[in-house]
């Protein structure tokens, strides 16, 4: 057989033809031309030896993963400085935030308080103003001479009832 008859259009494999035995197709060794522990060299069937990083799965979007062929091809991940910064400043934002909130809650204790006691003077000035004194018109005060209609001689408490006998 000669020429293409013996080609499988395999590109990971060589070819040949052999007297004895036919058709041959022997697996290809793709070398590694860039001599890196971490680039993987395989054998594609259609686009033959290919060359390819090892892939460092990372799922932290603040974080490299990289591979290491000088610690014998070992995936590496490190924090990138931008995210070491943003912890920071969100550190240090929440540590002001959480010294501004405990400042305005005491600030607003202090008024509530300051607010309530003002109130509380208030409210008892205005509901006992003049606590003894009686606002019922009909009342008169002991220093001050005079009769209450509502009692006395000629009250209708003291009435005798009609027909009891006995003239006023």
């Amino acid at each position: 057989m000669v020429g293409g008859e013996c080609d499988d259009f395999n590109d990971c494999t060589i070819d040949g033809c052999a007297k004895d035995t036919g058709c041959t197709h022997v697996n290809k060794t793709c070398p590694n031309p860039y001599n890196d522990s971490c680039i993987v060299n395989y054998c594609d069937i259609i686009d033959g030896c290919r060359s390819e990083p090892i892939g460092c799965n990372n799922t932290d979007s603040c974080f490299i993963a990289y591979c290491d062929s000088q610690k014998g091809a070992i995936c590496i991940s490190e924090e990138l400085e931008s995210c070491k910064l943003a912890k920071v400043a969100v550190t240090a934002t929440l540590a002001v935030l959480s010294i501004g909130a405990i400042v305005g809650i005491i600030i607003a204790a202090v008024v509530c308080a300051a607010g309530s006691a003002v109130g509380a003077y208030a409210g008892y000035n205005y509901v006992f103003k003049g606590e003894f004194t009686n606002k019922n018109p009909l009342f008169q005060a002991e220093t001050q001479t005079g009769s209450n209609p509502a009692f006395g001689r000629h009250s209708v408490f003291n009435q005798k009832p009609v027909g009891s006998g006995t003239n006023n």
